[in-house]
């Protein structure tokens, strides 16, 4: 048994709510999470995740589950010629766009909805490429062919952004209201942790990207859970957004993106 990676117990983890009346008691752990949170999480094991995905094709690209394999892996891939790939692919449940940033009291008493992603993925070729992991709203195109997010897509949207000029630097971008408020901060290659700045120490390197948002213009983007970067937005976050990924090709070589798992969490 591995020491220091976990709690074990054995029995069920019940609930002990006699302040409220008793409702809670004996209830399972889950239930009480939920009660406060909504989450969603894709491992991409299932196969029938694919019909969870609306993918907008630009010119060439895919993005299909890897079956059967390891853990399982959704894999976005590029055309072979430059400014080929996917302008969107977007997790279209019936609850598609359900992240609303909002300064209202959460039902365990915080004083903002709290908003929370993470999606572990590695880039190869890291560089050579125009891509995003975030969220944004729903909309049929999120970047188009030069690398820029699009309007309606990210008038509303926290994520990091790599385009083709920025070498191996990496984007935090975040917008409200109108994509027109798009702020970007750059992050040098240098300082990701565990990686070297070199391109060949990044490229099929797993990552997990993580962002948090508080209320409706505080928030902080991670990597493989360190912070990296927090920011108070000018604009607020004003719609409702979805899990959202792009990869587009830069000069021209087939690429792809490779994710492990997405997660998303919201509280009530």
């Amino acid at each position: 048994m591995a020491l220091g990676t976990g709690t074990h117990w054995e029995g069920p983890l019940l609930g002990s709510d006699k302040a409220q009346g008793g409702l809670c008691e004996e209830v399972p752990a889950d239930i009480q999470s939920r009660r406060h949170r909504s989450a969603l999480f894709y491992d991409f094991i299932d196969q029938n995740d694919d019909a969870t995905l609306a993918v907008t094709t630009l010119t060439a690209g895919t993005a299909v589950i890897v079956g059967p394999t390891t853990n399982g892996i959704l894999r976005l891939t590029t055309g072979a010629v430059a400014d080929q790939g996917l302008g969107s692919v977007q997790f279209s449940l019936d609850a598609a766009a359900y992240l609303s940033a909002s300064t209202t009291d959460s039902s365990d008493g915080l004083p903002n909805r709290l908003i929370s992603f993470g999606c572990r993925a590695s880039l190869a070729d890291w560089s050579d490429n125009d891509w995003f992991i975030g969220l944004a709203g729903t909309d049929t195109t999120l970047m188009a062919s030069t690398g820029a997010l699009t309007t309606v897509g990210f008038d509303n949207g926290v994520g990091f952004r790599h385009l083709v000029a920025d070498g191996n630097d990496l984007g935090f971008v975040s917008a409200g209201a109108a994509v027109a408020n798009i702020e970007v901060t750059l992050f040098s290659a240098a300082q990701v942790p565990r990686v070297a700045p070199a391109n060949a120490g990044v490229d099929a390197v797993f990552h997990e990207f993580g962002i948090t948002i508080d209320g409706t213009q505080n928030i902080a983007f991670y990597i493989n859970g360190v912070l990296r970067h927090r920011r108070r937005m000018a604009n607020a976050l004003a719609a409702a957004m979805t899990p959202s990924l792009t990869l587009i090709s830069g000069t021209g070589v087939a690429n792809t993106m490779d994710v492990d798992y997405l997660w998303t969490s919201q509280t009530r």
